[in-house]
């Protein structure tokens, strides 16, 4: 089966149809299978596909493979632009130079030419600190500090940034700004005689969860998009999701197993008990449970909803070699 421009990273089974498969990847797109068939997606999620008055598509002589690679060409090509304009490696023009306030405000050369009877040759001496900060002269702890600031801007960024939207008629829609990383399925499945039988669950590098109506490839419910603080790396993360009437979406957030309402898109609460990166989290039909694995090799059971009839094992924490 063919479809995706890049690698694919994880995959959902539909619930109210046995004969449906999802799949997100690296190129940011949501497609949908029929695992009967041996040929290429059935269409794709498309987060602006119920936007009235959208502008029509045009028409592009290039193939949709030639475009996807001008895409992922588009930093260097921009990167090689910009180094062209400043002249980076060019004989004609100097890049830019970083010079301290004390460099541009004194003189070059130490002594200048005096005449006699008029004192020393040094008309003007800088200031010994000129109370700006050096890069070359930070400490690794500052140093380390500027990552952090730097990283946190990032991630809050990312959550401003909206999918790409199409511009010609053979490109396909994507569902994230980046890469799909995860797609959960609810257990229970939101039943709706107005809507769909079931939701998909799409969480993306661009720190939102998206929800979708898997028959029609449309956002679907409530509250169809809610920020999340996953990780932002390529890889696939596991998510977990409770139906109705739960509507829980558990959602592994560096070391901690965050819930939230799938109403609402609150955080509801952050369960803390890992003591490395948590990387998947797995829901438990009939008995409002929920799996969670680390990197520090624990696997966690986590009780989602309590129940009187259902009293907790003396033992929930199952440690892994």
């Amino acid at each position: 089966m063919q479809g995706h421009t890049q690698p694919p990273l994880c995959i959902a089974w539909g619930a109210s149809n046995a004969n449906r498969l999802y799949s997100g990847g690296k190129d940011g797109t949501v497609r949908v299978w029929d695992p009967r068939m041996g040929a290429r997606s059935l269409f794709c999620f498309d987060p602006y596909g119920l936007e009235k008055d959208r502008p029509l598509l045009r028409k592009s002589e290039k193939s949709a493979e030639e475009l996807d690679k001008s895409k992922s060409a588009f930093g260097r090509v921009r990167r090689e632009e910009v180094e062209k304009l400043l002249g980076v490696g060019s004989t004609r023009v100097e890049p830019y130079h970083v010079r301290s306030f004390k460099n541009m405000l004194s003189s070059r050369t130490n002594n200048m030419g005096r005449a006699p009877g008029t004192g020393g040759g040094q008309i003007w001496s800088a200031p010994t600190s000129s109370g700006l900060a050096v890069l070359a002269d930070l400490t690794e702890q500052e140093r380390e500090q500027r990552e952090r600031w730097s990283q946190g801007c990032l991630e809050r960024e990312r959550h401003f940034l909206d999918p790409p939207r199409r511009e010609f008629e053979h490109e396909a829609s994507c569902a994230h700004r980046g890469a799909v990383i995860s797609l959960a399925v609810p257990l229970d499945g939101n039943v709706n005689r107005k809507g769909p039988r079931n939701v998909l669950l799409s969480c993306g590098v661009d720190g939102k969860i998206r929800s979708w109506d898997p028959e029609r490839g449309t956002l679907f419910g409530k509250k169809q998009v809610f920020d999340v603080e996953c990780w932002t790396q390529e890889q696939a993360l596991q998510i977990a999701a409770h139906g109705l009437s739960e509507d829980l979406c558990f959602i592994p957030e560096k070391t901690f197993l965050a819930a939230y309402c799938m109403r609402s898109g609150e955080q509801l609460c952050r369960l803390e008990a890992h003591t490395g990166t948590v990387t998947c989290a797995e829901a438990l039909t009939g008995c409002g449970r929920v799996l969670s694995a680390g990197a520090d090799g624990r696997l966690l059971c986590w009780r989602a909803a309590f129940s009187a009839a259902a009293e907790a094992p003396a033992e929930d924490v199952i440690c892994l070699d």
